[in-house]
């Protein structure tokens, strides 16, 4: 065994980022912990299509992986910094392959959990299937990077890896970047249809969280990906990439304790935009109605009367000297309050 007081300091570079990465993946697994905790115990704080079995499976799924990923991160700091702290042939070995297991199926899960919430939304299969294949691809290179590290354990071998986890850290950048934006800019042609404040108001919420979730993971991928790109032979990459899988299992679990709506049903008060009156309890305009509500994703049936168009159609009709039955007129007014506009809102 060498000694390793004759090793120059520039083995901060292997020993920093480890240790460094082992406190930011515990602290990010901690507040994992507690938004599990939450949506465990609490809930109102879920949104409605989160209460269901599937879903709650899911999370104990990601809280499993993101736990043994924890772990390994934390027995290879251990391994490095302790049982084998002297040992220079142990520095010489690349790091465990379950962080690369447990970070890649991590990330999948969420991946194909947003690309679900964005099929529920826009019916855009064809956008959906080309983030599905890119999520497919980031889990193959994860796992291949996997099998790599054990084939050639030693980091002088370690450019036999580098291709393929290039290959899983730009597909991994590629499809978060693409699923913020896909989701992006549905919430915002769903903005510009509506002609409703409130709506527009809570789309607009929904577009600065799915932006806010969405790079933060984005952001760390592209982290881990320019420092391995740069520093091939250093562990420094070590230090975002610990967290990132605990990262993913944070933006899900934010996703579902997140309410989507308001609690507008609630209010005793509802507006009438296109008269500028307000009425009260019964009198005011139809509570949305929720239709389906499925993974986070809520659709309403949004009831619009539009008066205006309902006195000029009947005034139309007068000009041409039809006659109209006072019941004909009753009937016509309640066929108007029974027209409906489709919306969509999460």
């Amino acid at each position: 065994m060498a000694s390793l007081s004759a090793v120059p300091a520039s083995l901060q570079n292997i020993f920093g980022p480890v240790l460094v990465g082992t406190w930011l993946n515990a602290m990010v697994y901690t507040l994992e912990i507690l938004l599990a905790y939450q949506f465990y115990s609490n809930h109102h704080l879920r949104s409605p299509g989160a209460n269901t079995k599937f879903v709650r499976w899911l999370v104990a799924f990601q809280l499993l992986v993101d736990t043994a990923g924890a772990v390994g991160d934390s027995a290879y700091c251990y391994l490095l910094l302790v049982s084998h702290w002297g040992d220079l042939s142990y520095l010489t070995l690349n790091a465990l392959p379950i962080d690369c297991l447990t970070t890649g199926l991590s990330g999948f899960i969420v991946q194909l959990y947003l690309i679900w919430r964005y099929s529920i939304l826009s019916k855009n299969y064809i956008v959906c299937a080309i983030l599905a294949l890119g999520a497919l691809t980031s889990i193959g290179g994860a796992l291949g990077t996997a099998v790599l590290t054990i084939t050639y354990r030693e980091v002088s071998q370690r450019q036999k890896v580098v291709p393929m986890t290039m290959v899983w850290f730009i597909t991994s950048v590629a499809t978060d970047i693409g699923i913020a934006g896909a989701l992006v800019l549905k919430l915002r042609s769903l903005g510009l249809k509506s002609t409703f404040k409130t709506t527009r108001s809570i789309i607009h919420r929904l577009t600065v969280s799915t932006i806010q979730t969405g790079s933060a993971t984005a952001f760390v991928s592209t982290l881990v990906l320019i420092l391995f790109a740069i520093f091939p032979n250093t562990a420094i990459a070590l230090a975002p990439g610990f967290a990132l899988g605990r990262l993913y299992g944070c933006t899900l679990l934010f996703n579902l304790t997140t309410r989507r709506m308001g609690e507008s049903g609630n209010s005793t008060e509802k507006s009438d935009e296109f008269s500028g009156t307000r009425g009260g309890g019964g009198s005011g305009n139809p509570r949305p109605t929720r239709l389906d509500t499925f993974g986070g994703i809520h659709v309403h049936h949004i009831v619009q009367v539009d008066k205006d168009n309902d006195i000029r159609g009947l005034d139309s009709r007068r000009a041409k000297g039809s006659e109209t039955p006072a019941e004909d007129m009753g009937d016509d007014v309640s066929m108007n309050d029974r027209k409906a506009r489709m919306q969509e809102v999460i």
